[in-house]
């Protein structure tokens, strides 16, 4: 008889430990719906509209599950501050995980207030085959309420806070609409080239063009939004922070996200450095505009969905907090801009919108039908180049590709190296890593940009560093791009790293008696400028003699 007991007990612990536990608990503590149904935890609201087979010519390598979420508080958020932990996709017969990274195109997506994303979850079946007749039946999403809890993020409104979809049915009517909407954040609306105004800032868009320049739909990596800023209170402030005793003001700038047409949004702070206007913490005289370009991209990113608005934030609550012995400005409400992108002026699109989809020699034939917010790994790894002029005459004597390493790469941006693609060149002066994925990861990436320094001929090694002390007092030094020879005009200057060394609009721009080189990091989970100098200290052990 205990013998009996014991196989029985033996038994009973097998089948429990192949039940992932994470799936047993997102039933009890799940909200559960159909397909096309709403849920919601009095912080997001998610549905699932679509789930599909991912073929790798006529074998079936895994699942694809569109969704789309919605943002339900009244402040900018990502899934990471409601600690998303995971997503299971129920089958028949088995279980399986989503795909590493690209969950992470959801998790650290930024969404506005009543924002909205769409996001295509991918699950791979082992060794990258699952058998076709094994149906999905259901999928769970997860969240840590216990980090939530004691967050100062929106806390779940009910102990129901995990979502359970149930595969097998679709829903319809009432159930379909419930839980959908949300209330559009308060803004005054406008068009491109239009000046917005809040009696504090006053701002319009110029334009909207691909990212990088000249890039084509296939290689395109995110949007440039070129804005123009200026001060309109008759005393110096600053976007973020402070200087109470040099009499700059704060303003509470918050941030940029792009509307797509599908509905889908991207946040500014999806790259390094975030939004630009904010990271400029210099005083703003009265009446001087102030024009950039912002960079907008991210995980989500689809050069074929056009954005069609632009919201601005700022930061209202915090603002009123504020107390000092200087003025505080106070914002004019609403505050927001909601700038239409379908009216004073026009968005340019890449060339070749038409071959996005066609696949190439190089992809994988899963990868032919991506999802419409999927960037494919052909894409990834056609990172972005900066805004540095590119020479197809380089004097360059070093391959920027052999200044780090895939390992020096692959640790700064937090992944294991087999995720890293293979090296790139978009030009004789650049080299960019990026990781590789089947589809939808964020954008984590690494650009390398060298360029000589000299004024004459003959001129080597410590023997221009007259050169750099003049590039350290005079921008625009000739034979140095202009993104670099301004790299130290209005920058933080940072000591101990070359010759000179300065972080400007998320680049770490580095001399090094004759040599010049820049970093871009996007979609590290580090700290941007941290990150950035690990790299620049390997790329200078290079360089070195």
């Amino acid at each position: 008889m205990l013998r009996f007991l014991a196989s029985f007990l033996a038994a009973v612990l097998a089948v429990a430990a192949i039940v992932p536990p994470t799936a047993a608990s997102a039933q009890s503590n799940a909200r559960t719906g159909c397909l096309n149904q709403w849920l919601f935890n009095g912080v997001w609201r998610a549905k699932i509209t679509k789930v599909e087979p991912i073929m790798d010519g006529a074998a079936q390598t895994g699942w694809r599950v569109t969704q789309v979420w919605r943002n339900g508080t009244s402040g900018e958020l990502a899934p990471a501050d409601s600690a998303l932990k995971d997503m299971y996709l129920h089958l028949s017969n088995s279980d399986l995980e989503v795909e590493e990274h690209n969950i992470q195109a959801l998790t650290f997506n930024a969404i506005a207030p009543s924002g909205e994303n769409n996001y295509t979850a991918v699950f791979y079946g082992p060794n990258m085959r699952v058998d076709p007749n094994d149906k999905p039946k259901g999928l769970d999403v997860t969240f840590d309420n216990k980090v939530v809890s004691t967050s100062n993020k929106p806390h779940f409104s009910s102990r129901q806070y995990n979502f359970h979809y149930n595969l097998g049915c679709v829903a319809s009517g009432a159930a379909a609409q419930a839980q959908g909407g949300s209330t559009q954040l308060n803004a005054v609306n406008g068009c491109m080239n239009q000046w917005m105004s809040n009696g504090v800032w006053k701002m319009r868009v110029l334009a909207v063009t691909p990212f990088p320049v000249g890039t084509t739909a296939r290689n395109q990596f995110g949007w440039h939004v070129r804005q123009e800023w200026v001060n309109i209170l008759p005393y110096k402030v600053q976007p973020r922070g402070f200087d109470e005793g040099n009499h700059v003001s704060p303003t509470s700038v918050s941030d940029e996200f792009l509307a797509m047409k599908s509905g889908s949004n991207i946040s500014s702070a999806n790259v390094v450095g975030g939004f630009g206007l904010g990271q400029r913490n210099i005083p703003f005289l009265p009446g001087v505009p102030y024009t950039f370009e912002q960079l907008i991209s991210g995980g989500l990113f689809n050069a074929a969905d056009p954005p069609v608005r632009l919201l601005v934030t700022f930061d209202t609550d915090t603002q009123k907090k504020i107390k000092l012995t200087i003025p505080v400005p106070r914002y004019r409400m609403p505050a927001n801009f909601r700038i239409s992108l379908l009216c004073g002026g026009t968005v340019t699109m890449a060339p070749g919108l038409e071959e996005l989809n066609t696949p190439t020699p190089a992809q994988p034939a899963a990868m032919t039908q991506p999802a419409p917010a999927a960037q494919s790994a052909t894409q990834s790894q056609q990172v972005a180049s900066a805004q540095a002029p590119q020479s197809s005459g380089s004097n360059l004597k070093v391959d920027p590709c052999a200044m780090l390493g895939a390992p020096d790469v692959a640790s700064a941006l937090g992944v294991g190296v087999g995720s890293l693609g293979t090296a790139q060149h978009p030009s004789a002066n650049e080299c960019a890593w990026a990781v590789a994925s089947h589809a939808g990861t964020p954008a984590r990436s690494v650009l390398l940009t060298l360029q000589p320094v000299q004024a004459a001929q003959g001129c080597h090694g410590l023997s221009c560093l007259h050169v750099v002390q003049s590039v350290m007092g005079i921008p625009g030094v000739p034979n140095l791009p202009p993104a670099m020879s301004s790299a130290f005009t209005d920058a933080q200057i940072l000591s101990g790293l070359g010759d000179k060394a300065a972080w400007k609009d998320g680049k770490l721009t580095v001399l090094k008696a004759d040599m010049a080189f820049q970093l871009l990091v996007l979609g590290s989970h580090s700290p941007a400028l941290a990150t950035s100098e690990s790299l620049a200290r390997t790329v200078l052990y290079h360089l070195s003699p």
